[in-house]
């Protein structure tokens, strides 16, 4: 499990390291780049206190609104193999975001759940690294793709 840590981790680093070069010159981003209906699909796991590597899936949808704000309509989550119940009825979860005209920036969703994103600069597709979660549910090591499927 721990050439896998490490493996994830060089993965990431990769993704980070060469998006962010290529796409450090451009300035082909605003709020507004992002904007319809997207499907996150991501995988990893949670590093748990114990050290123990939990793994997680997620494939949900995300509306980006191109305002800095967001909602879930829709989506599952895995932890450790169980499907986590969805939230009761009533309104999407939100979030907010933010992008630099770098194509970089962050994301967040309610409650404390963070996000790094790297958008490719017509906003078709983004890459999002977790940073940080409630620390109940130990460290993030996640990362997934983003892909526009309407506008």
């Amino acid at each position: 499990m721990k050439k896998f840590t490490k493996q994830m981790l060089v993965a990431v680093a990769i993704v980070l390291g060469t998006n962010s070069a290529a796409w450090a010159d451009s300035k082909d981003c605003d709020l507004g780049t992002l904007r319809g209906l997207y499907l996150f699909s991501a995988s990893g796991f949670n590093i748990a206190a114990s050290g123990e590597h939990i793994p997680k899936v997620i494939g949900e949808f995300i509306r980006f609104y191109g305002d800095g704000t967001l909602t879930v309509p829709g989506g599952t989550v895995v932890i450790g193999g169980v499907k986590l119940p969805p939230p009761p009825p009533g309104p999407p979860t939100i979030g907010t975001y933010t992008l630099g005209d770098n194509c970089i920036g962050t994301l967040s969703f309610t409650p404390q759940l963070t996000f790094d994103i790297l958008v490719f600069p017509r906003g078709d597709e983004l890459v999002m690294v977790q940073t940080a979660q409630p620390a109940a549910l130990g460290l993030p090591v996640l990362q997934g793709s983003v892909v526009r499927v309407s506008k």
